[in-house]
């Protein structure tokens, strides 16, 4: 889960970045990368991504899902049209289940 903004801080892409190693090291598991919070505002399609645009590039060509929360981007004021293609839209309620089901979450 990333829950910093994109910008500012390295939250975003070392979260990008473990995920990859997670999903390289751990083939038992699927990986899932959920943006929320400010976070949200990497998923969109607007965004210099800068390197985290290999990181997202790599995940997709292994097969994890990257997802962001529709709450918060409600919050952040994105409408759902400015998401990236590739990343998936969920609710609240799909991330709770997910979380209930979970091996392990890791937090950026």
């Amino acid at each position: 889960m990333i829950r910093h903004a994109p910008h500012g801080t390295s939250h975003f892409v070392e979260g990008l970045r473990a995920a990859m190693g997670l999903g390289s090291t751990v083939s038992d598991y699927g990986v899932v990368v959920v943006l929320l919070g400010e976070g949200c505002r990497g998923a969109t399609s607007t965004l210099d991504r800068g390197e985290a645009a290999g990181h997202l590039a790599t995940l997709a060509e292994l097969g994890y899902r990257v997802q962001v929360e529709r709450e918060s981007l409600d919050g952040c004021r994105i409408s759902a049209s400015d998401v990236a293609p590739g990343i998936d839209i969920i609710t609240r309620s799909d991330l709770v289940a997910m979380l209930h089901t979970a091996d392990v979450t890791i937090g950026f």
